[in-house]
């Protein structure tokens, strides 16, 4: 991992009270899917903006510059929702809402 990026993992879904993740959406989020991440404004106004994501694990990992509105935000406020669909059949979507649990700056260890 470059030191530029940050490498932002959300909560694993037990942690939350909620069921794991299906399978069809663990496929999602291993593919090469597009998804988007919606976090909080100062405001309290969403933000929304595409990215790729992966999972790591039973984490759900993306990257990010440090000093990316998205990093702001989730610094300021842990809570997100990704939505992620199928690039070759683009109305089959998985969507997982949480929160950040670590945010990696540099090398992850």
């Amino acid at each position: 991992m470059l030191s530029e990026r940050q490498d932002l993992q959300a909560a694993k879904p037990e942690q939350l009270r909620e069921s794991a993740l299906t399978s069809e959406v663990r496929r999602l989020l291993d593919g090469p899917n597009l998804a988007h991440i919606a976090t909080l404004l100062p405001d309290g106004s969403p933000h929304s903006v595409p990215l790729w994501v992966g999972l790591e694990g039973e984490l759900i990992a993306i990257l990010t510059s440090p000093g990316s509105r998205k990093a702001r935000n989730l610094s300021r406020d842990p809570r997100v929702a990704i939505s992620v669909t199928d690039r070759e059949r683009p109305t089959a979507m998985g969507s997982i809402r949480g929160r950040v649990i670590r945010l990696v700056d540099g090398e992850k260890t």
